[in-house]
């Protein structure tokens, strides 16, 4: 059996370009309800911004960590990715040389609760 995660950056969310909240007009996080009632629960930023502080200490693309860390899971086959240019490519290609030890990962999983909620249905709550 194979296990293919959907969206491993979070709809953009794990891309580093998102602070506290989506900023007006600044991606699908703020253009699209969907996304909003998705991905915009405030634990979901806080762990955006850990993400990114770790990525930036260890001197890796967030997107590229992100989706490291989605493949990294011992149950993953591999994550789905996706973009709209060959800028958003790459950081996520990168993300099959990147190493995570054991502490990096543990690091990493103590953003999001566990076990990690199903974000597809959390529009479902409203």
């Amino acid at each position: 059996m194979g296990v293919i995660t959907y969206s491993p950056l979070g709809g953009g969310l794990l891309t580093g370009k998102y602070g506290a909240s989506p900023a007006p007009g600044s991606g699908r996080l703020a253009e699209n309800p969907l996304y909003t009632r998705r991905y915009a629960d405030g634990w979901m930023f806080e762990a955006a911004q850990g993400l990114t502080a770790i990525a930036a200490e260890a001197g890796i693309s967030p997107v590229s960590l992100a989706v490291a860390w989605a493949a990294r899971h011992p149950a993953v086959s591999c994550p789905i990715i996706g973009a709209r240019s060959l800028e958003q490519l790459e950081p996520s290609l990168a993300a099959a040389d990147v190493e995570i030890p054991p502490d990096l990962y543990t690091a990493l999983c103590r953003l999001v609760p566990a076990p990690p909620p199903a974000t597809d249905r959390t529009e479902e709550r409203v």
